[in-house]
Order: structure tokens, then C-alpha cells, then sequence
């Protein structure tokens, strides 16, 4: 079970006897499932100390991160029957979730490995459709792949169709048949240098392709997007139902007594559990240092633009040369440049957000009817948690018990499956061979 004891490195103001559920920030939130009552009993009862049951109870668990990640796993867990705490330091999905392009995908990478394991996360998008009722948040009908040049779009076909991912190639007349309102199939140019007050988008005067019959988009039709934010507060509230805690507004660190995690140290005390997840994003590594457990992180500064609501117009993911975008259910357009965070030739650092922020609604003006008004309603900037190879780290740490990492990009997408996978792990299942490739044990 979850304890609380005090803790002799809280802040002076921090009232080391007081119920949990008590409000000690403005911003502090505690969501308590049926079974609270027990559970705070259990917290104020004297310590034990974080052990592995043996009375066939399951481990209990605290999960700190309130994104999509940890939202997901503190849901698995919860209906897997153990008893779990999840611990943010801000709002629920307030971070690296609310600025994603939420784009939920196999084949934007030809490892095959990820392949499988984001497949598989589509595959729990569907499950979870059925579980949860969240079909009003998810927009299907796969994405659209333009290239100018026909011959990348065939060899990404056999790459992704040899992963067994599903995906067809499309000329111009079904393309339009699918989006009948995108535009301007080749890229928009990007002159070198240009007078600043003219935008550095430019139509194209290349045609897409050479033959209306030859290919001018790949479709996959498995893709879909999400509303990250709405699903994460969907899955913490399904969680809360089932029992689970949720601390909001709450600083923790991570306590190490010897080879083992014992708990977190919080305003409130010292929270003890058999099992520590860290899903803390771009924090997970400073975190992890402090119990010296290495994970390097090549966390990258991203950039999405949000439109003003206009009439629907597009259905599905579309997957630029210059920019990829998708509309919401309310009429918005959702844009970014580049996935990586970072236009070549230029450092993150040194880009102007508001120039980029022109040159991607520009881009995405290519791309729409002519004399469409499509205004700018908000630029969001945030970073991505990226491993520094640039997949997941999922599982435990070597030398050191009661902690689980769970860190990644495209954690959008692989939300489902992480959630399943590590409350199975947690509960005492066999490690599952999907996430064999992508331990952290790989960095020490």
C-alpha cells in the first residue's frame, strides 16, 4: 500500500502530519476513487517501508507524470486492482502532451521493431475506443504522404507494406477523392533570402508529378490523430473511479534507500510504495540522476500552430514536403513544420517562433482553397522528451529496485500499449518481448 510518513527535508510550511487530501497550494488537487477512505487510513498508519507483497496483494504503485504516459499507465494499473497514487507537479497533460501535433501513426519510422510496437498501439487505440468511449476524440481515416518526386512515395510503399503496415499509393484523381479540398500537391519553395516583409512560403510552379496517373500521396489508412489533452483528463478520472489517487500541483522526488526506490518526497512527506514509474517527460532525467540511475535525453524544442475555427474541410492527417496539418473536430487547424523540432540548417535556439510560427500558417495556406481566411490563433511552444537515440526507454533500471522508467517521444502514439505493458510488468507479468528492444538498460 501507498504511505505517507513526514518528511525532515519538507518546506517549513509543509504541515508533515496533514491528510493528504488536504489543499497545501492553491493549485493542489487530490482525486480519490471509492476505496479513499482505506487508502488515506493506510497513509497516516506507521511506516513499513516499500516491499515486494507476499500476501498476494498486488504492488502498490506511484507513478509520477501526469501526461498521456502516465495517465495511461496509472489507468492499467488501476483496473488491474493495485493500489496507485499518480503524483504531477502541475496540471494534468499540462506539459509535453498539450503541445503535440497528436499525430497517431505505425510507419514514420522503418525500424521494424518500433514498427511492431507502435502497431501495436494502434491496435490498443481501438481497444480502448471500446472501453472508454472515445471515439469523439479521435479522428480517423488515416494520413496523406505528398512528395514531388514519385519515385520516394513507391519506395516508402514497399518500405512500410514489407513491416506490414497497411498503405496504398494514390494518383491526383483519388487523392482528391479523399481530400477534395487540398491543394497544391508539390512543396512550396523556400527562397534563400528574401525582403522580410514578404513570407518565406512561396507557391510552387512544379507540378506534384509528371503524369496525373503516376503516384502524388501514400495513404495509411490505420492513422488517425487525437485530442491528447481531453483523453488524458478521460483516462485520470476512469482511473480515479477505479481507486486510483491523483495529486496535482505537487513537486516529488524520488527517495533511494541502498539498491532500492523506497518512495518520493513531496511538500506533504515521504509517499512510500512498492514501485516508483517515472513518466515525467523532460524531467524523467533529473529525476533519475538524483538516484544517480543515468538516462541521456536529447529533449528537443517543438513548435505546432493553432488557427481560428473554420468551416471542415479536411478529414485526415496531411503530410506536407514543408508542413504537415489536420483539422479538429471544431473547425481548427493544427500545423507544424517539422517533427523534429528543429529546421535544417538552423539550431533551435536561434529560430524566431514568430517568423517560424508565418512561415508554417503560410505553408498552410499553400495548401487550402484560395481566399480561405484562416487567422492565427495561438503558437505553442513546448519540449519533447526524446531519448538520445531517439526511442523509448521502457522498464527498469539496472542496480536499482522499486523504480520503473517509462520515457519517449511519439508517446501520443505509443500511450495504449505502454500503459498495458507496464501495469502487466508491475502486476508480475513475463516481460513482454515488444518492449525487449527499448529498456533502458541500454544507456548502462
Amino acid at each position: 500500500m501507498v504511505q505517507t510518513e513526514p518528511d525532515t527535508h519538507a518546506e517549513p510550511w509543509a504541515n508533515p502530519g496533514a491528510d493528504t487530501r488536504v489543499n497545501a497550494q492553491a493549485d493542489t488537487r487530490v482525486s480519490a476513487g471509492p476505496h479513499a477512505a482505506a487508502s488515506v487510513a493506510a497513509q497516516t498508519a506507521a511506516p513499513t517501508g516499500a516491499r515486494t507483497p507476499t500476501d498476494g496483494a498486488k504492488p502498490s504503485v506511484i507513478v509520477i507524470g501526469g501526461g498521456l504516459i502516465g495517465a495511461t499507465i496509472t489507468y492499467n494499473l488501476a483496473r488491474a486492482g493495485h493500489a496507485v497514487t499518480l503524483i504531477e507537479r502541475a496540471q494534468a497533460a499540462s506539459a509535453a502532451t498539450s503541445k503535440s501535433f497528436a499525430w497517431i501513426n505505425a510507419g514514420s519510422t522503418d525500424n521494424p521493431d518500433y514498427v511492431r510496437l507502435r502497431a501495436a498501439s494502434l491496435a490498443a487505440y481501438r481497444d480502448l475506443a471500446l472501453t472508454l468511449g472515445v471515439d469523439d476524440l479521435l479522428r480517423t481515416g488515416g494520413s496523406l504522404l505528398f512528395d514531388p518526386d514519385p519515385g520516394v512515395l513507391s519506395a516508402k510503399q514497399a518500405t512500410l507494406t514489407g513491416l506490414g503496415c497497411a498503405c496504398a499509393l494514390l494518383d491526383q484523381a483519388q487523392v482528391r477523392a479523399l481530400e477534395p479540398h487540398v491543394a497544391n500537391l508539390g512543396a512550396p519553395s523556400r527562397p534563400s533570402s528574401q525582403p522580410s516583409s514578404q513570407p518565406s512560403w512561396q507557391p510552387s510552379s512544379q507540378p506534384a508529378s509528371a503524369s496525373a496517373a503516376e503516384p502524388a500521396a501514400l495513404h495509411c489508412p490505420d492513422d488517425a490523430a487525437i485530442d491528447p489533452v481531453a483523453l488524458a483528463r478521460l483516462l485520470i478520472t476512469a482511473a480515479t473511479q477505479e481507486g486510483a489517487r491523483c495529486l496535482l500541483g505537487c513537486d516529488a522526488t524520488l527517495r533511494r534507500d541502498g539498491d532500492r526506490v523506497t518512495g518520493v518526497a513531496t511538500a506533504f512527506g515521504v509517499m512510500r510504495a512498492d514501485e516508483i514509474v517515472v513518466a515525467a517527460g523532460t524531467a524523467a532525467a533529473d529525476l533519475l540522476a538524483s538516484v544517480d540511475v543515468r538516462l541521456p535525453m536529447d529533449n528537443r524544442r517543438g513548435l505546432v500552430v493553432h488557427t481560428h475555427p473554420v468551416a471542415p474541410l479536411v478529414e485526415r492527417v496531411i503530410l506536407a514536403p514543408r508542413v504537415h496539418f489536420r483539422q479538429e473536430r471544431d473547425g481548427r487547424f493544427i500545423a507544424g513544420e517539422t517533427f523534429s523540432g528543429v529546421r535544417e540548417g538552423t539550431s533551435a535556439d536561434a529560430l524566431d517562433p514568430l517568423a517560424v510560427a508565418d512561415d508554417v500558417l503560410a505553408a498552410l495556406r499553400h495548401h487550402l482553397p484560395q481566399g480561405l481566411e484562416l487567422g492565427l490563433a495561438q503558437i505553442v511552444s513546448g519540449v519533447r522528451p526524446m531519448p538520445v537515440d531517439g526511442y523509448p526507454a521502457v522498464g527498469r533500471a539496472r542496480g536499482v529496485d522499486g523504480l520503473y522508467i517509462a520515457s519517449m517521444h511519439s508517446g501520443i502514439t505509443l500511450a495504449p500499449i505502454i500503459g498495458q505493458l507496464v501495469a502487466g510488468e508491475l502486476g508480475g507479468g513475463e516481460p513482454d518481448p515488444l518492449l525487449a528492444p527499448f529498456r533502458p538498460t541500454r544507456f548502462n
